[in-house]
């Protein structure tokens, strides 16, 4: 059989570290947004189809449970004293970053506002056709604040991870130190 010729031009690129790092934190970062975006669209659907009687009632009541659920359920963090003062920092923080600084939450509520009709520059056919989207922009305004309470408790979560990360690779060492000792044989698939 004949050996593949190698192509004298192309060589092999070696990644250094700091481009491995990068292009894990751009890979996570598009993890996130992609992520971000589902639950924006899921929001969406659910307030069209699954429960339309809440309507936009939904969304800000599942920002309110999950820092309530901080609230009950961690009192103290080993990254901070209140962790649920902390996600509810990190929701107002994220709303005005992302929204009021943008000009996004004024646009809204000039949408919402219907013009007078001799207001010069006015089109109410744009107003009344732009209205309907309102409830679903300020739905995906208030997922991305329940989005970033997750990333929160993913953060105070870390701890916890790490512990039983080590705890969990402690018993495998001594599982296998006992395989080995009792005279069983290491197998990969043990």
């Amino acid at each position: 059989m004949a050996e593949p010729v190698r192509d004298p031009r192309c060589r092999e690129v070696r990644h250094g570290l700091i481009s491995r790092t990068l292009t894990v934190l751009g890979q996570a970062i598009s993890w996130l947004l992609l992520a971000l975006f589902f639950s924006i669209l899921t929001e969406w659907v659910g307030m069209r189809f699954w429960w339309p009687e809440q309507g936009l009632a939904h969304s800000q009541e599942m920002l309110e449970a999950k820092i309530g659920f901080l609230d009950t359920d961690l009192k103290r963090s080993l990254v901070t004293a209140d962790p649920a003062r902390l996600a509810d920092q990190v929701a107002t923080k994220t709303l005005e970053v992302l929204f009021v600084r943008t000009g996004l939450i004024e646009l809204l509520v000039r949408i919402e506002v219907s013009p007078a009709p001799a207001a010069p520059g006015s089109s109410i056919g744009l107003h009344d056709l732009l209205r309907p989207a309102v409830p679903y922009v300020i739905a995906a305004v208030q997922v991305t604040q329940v989005f970033a309470v997750r990333l929160v408790i993913l953060t105070l979560a870390t701890p916890v991870f790490g512990m039983f990360s080590l705890v969990a690779l402690a018993d495998g060492f001594v599982q296998r130190d006992l395989r080995r000792w009792g005279g069983g044989r290491e197998n990969s698939f043990v």
